[in-house]
Parts: structure tokens; C-alpha cells; sequence
């Protein structure tokens, strides 16, 4: 039972079910999903012991507490109690997944109630992208966007690159040729759609998830002088283009940088350090970058840079926190492709 409902959290996680069906937002039901899970998974795995020597714990509880203690320079104790319930929430994620995802049936089950929640993020931006061009939530020039977290065109390249890694790990490994083809159109779907978000971040990222995967797979070995013209023939040709994408926008027309988009980065960058020498120990709070870039840099404008966020909204421990975890989950990653190379078994 509390495998089932882990499942039904991460897909509301990222359905956001509040966001889809405004009738339900009143009733708060991911935070309802949160509090059963919670409750059913101190049950079930007798306080959650297993994953407490683990040194991620500590870099995840410290950037929610810098998070929290940032946001009270707002003076909104509401808005503080409602910033740590939704912080809560995604340690609570991770807390469940340490000690209930324990076999590679449950991982893979995880892996596809993700794919299954971004196939409605990505339908839900197909209709709008079709047959509502001028709908408020998208961007200008037509970017690609969909609804809550991802009405953001990078936003939604984002978390098309976080999937993209899962639906070619789950082609690999299936045994049915059907499932084969299935994710792999999945694959692409997801591909086109971060094309068309025309997120300069979301390419480059798209580019290196896909090189990584050839590069880490069983037929780089076999062949590799073949593989490494196919990787070099596949960079040229999906350079060029996105660059014929890239032109339609008005804001951005190289990858390299040299345009409004890019100067705007450079200065959202120099005002995040300024932001985070002036305000050292607690940043400027949580959630205030944009509303404090004008008091630093003269213009309204968002981070584009998660490190420089977190640095300037929560301090230099917020930040410490941040990059520690980055670390350990890096070291994680690395330590599982060593183990998997060792044993030659994908499912490792």
C-alpha cells in the first residue's frame, strides 16, 4: 500500500493535480498526498532508519532550513510555514524513495509514474502550442510552455532533459520489442518538444544526456570509431537545427551568447553575487530574486542559474547546502556506473 501511494505522490509531484483541475486546488491534494505518504511510510519502514548515515541527509535538511529562515525576513509567517510544508514535501519524496524503492521493479515503476505525469505536462503544451497560439502562458515568439511549474518555456525544457535519461534507460533495458519502440517514440516526442521550446539551456543539456548515454552504453565499446562519427554527425545536425529555431527569437540568436538574452544573464549573474556579499548569512529570502533585481541591476529578471538563486536568496550556507548535495548525488550517480560496468548488468 505505501508503494502505491509513493507512486501516486511522485505522479502528482509532477502533474501538480491542484494546477490541472482548479476545482480540486481548495482541498490542497498534493498536500493531503503528502501527509498519507508521510504517515504511511513512518509505518511501514519503523522510522525510516536506513537512509539516516547517509551524509545527503544533512546537505538536504540544511537547504530546507536555509530556505525557511530566509523567507522570514518577509515578514509573512504564513508564507514561511507554506515555503517549508512545500520543502518538506520534496525531502519527504526523497526520505520515502531511500527506503521504499528497494528493487529494480519499484525503480522502474517510479521511472514510468514520472514519464506518465510529463506525457500530460507535454500534451497539455502540444494543445496550447496548436490551438491557443496567443494563450497568455506561452512565451513570447511561441516558445513552447505548459501549465504550474513548467509555463515557463526553460522550465519545461528542464524537466523534458530530466526525463529524457529515464525514457532511454527504460528502451535499453525492456525485453519487449513493443515497449522498444514505445519509449523510444516517447524519446523523440520529448526531443522536438525541448526543440521547440527553444531553451539555448535545454539543448546543450539534451545534447550532453544523449552523447553520455552513447558513450556509457555496451556498443561504444564495439564500436567506437563508428559511434564517435555518428555522435559527431549527430551534433552538427542538431545544432544546426536548432539554430534555424533559434532565429525566431527575437531576445536570443546564438548559442554562444552576444545578444539581449545573454547580456540579461551576465547581469541577473553580477547582481546575484551582489546580492549574496551584501546579504551573506541569510540572502535576500526565498522566492525574491526578481522582485530584488531591480534594486541590484536596474531591471526586473530571473536568475537563469539555480547555483546563483539559492547563493543569493539563502546566503552562503544555503549555498553550501545546495552544492552538497549536487556533490553526493554526482558521487552516487558515479559510484552506481561503476558498479554497473563491474557487473556488466544494466539492472545494477
Amino acid at each position: 500500500m505505501v508503494f502505491a501511494f509513493l507512486l501516486l505522490y511522485v505522479f502528482s509531484l509532477i502533474f501538480q493535480p491542484g494546477t490541472y483541475f482548479v476545482e480540486l486546488a481548495p482541498i490542497r491534494p498534493f498536500l493531503v498526498l503528502t501527509i498519507i505518504s508521510a504517515f504511511l511510510g513512518v509505518i511501514w519502514t519503523r522510522g525510516l532508519t536506513d537512509t539516516q548515515k547517509n551524509p545527503l541527509n544533512k546537505y538536504i535538511a540544511g537547504l530546507i532550513f536555509m530556505e525557511t529562515v530566509s523567507s522570514l525576513q518577509m515578514g509573512w509567517l504564513g508564507g514561511t510555514i507554506e515555503i517549508f510544508i512545500n520543502w518538506l514535501s520534496v525531502g519527504i519524496v526523497y526520505i520515502l524513495i531511500a527506503n521504499i524503492v528497494n528493487s529494480y521493479t519499484k525503480l522502474r515503476l517510479i521511472f514510468i509514474a514520472c514519464v506518465l505525469a510529463t506525457l500530460i505536462i507535454m500534451q497539455q503544451a502540444y494543445n496550447i502550442y496548436a490551438n491557443y497560439p496567443d494563450h497568455p502562458i506561452q512565451m513570447y515568439n511561441g516558445r513552447l510552455s505548459s501549465y504550474g511549474n513548467y509555463n515557463g518555456a526553460n522550465d519545461f525544457a528542464l524537466l523534458l532533459v530530466c526525463m529524457v535519461p529515464l525514457t532511454l534507460g527504460l528502451m535499453s533495458i525492456s525485453k519487449s520489442n513493443l515497449f522498444k519502440v514505445i519509449f523510444l517514440a516517447i524519446t523523440i516526442g520529448m526531443t522536438s518538444m525541448v526543440f521547440l521550446t527553444i531553451s539555448r539551456g535545454g539543448f546543450l543539456a539534451l545534447l550532453i544526456a544523449a552523447i553520455l548515454f552513447v558513450v556509457m552504453s555496451a556498443a561504444y565499446k564495439k564500436h567506437k570509431f563508428l559511434v564517435n562519427l555518428v555522435i559527431v554527425v549527430g551534433v552538427i545536425v542538431a545544432t544546426s537545427l536548432f539554430f534555424v529555431k533559434l532565429d525566431t527569437r527575437h531576445d536570443a540568436s546564438s548559442i554562444a551568447g552576444g545578444d539581449a538574452s545573454s547580456e540579461h544573464r551576465l547581469d541577473a549573474w553580477s547582481g546575484g553575487l551582489v546580492m549574496l556579499i551584501k546579504n551573506p548569512i541569510f540572502g535576500v529570502g526565498y522566492g525574491q530574486f526578481v522582485e530584488r533585481a531591480r534594486e541590484y541591476v536596474g531591471i526586473k529578471i530571473q536568475a537563469h542559474n539555480t547555483i546563483v538563486k539559492v547563493a543569493a536568496e539563502t546566503g552562503i550556507f544555503g549555498l553550501i547546502a545546495y552544492l552538497g548535495i549536487l556533490y553526493h548525488i554526482f558521487m552516487n550517480l558515479y559510484s552506481c556506473y561503476k558498479q554497473m560496468k563491474a557487473s556488466n548488468d544494466p539492472h545494477t
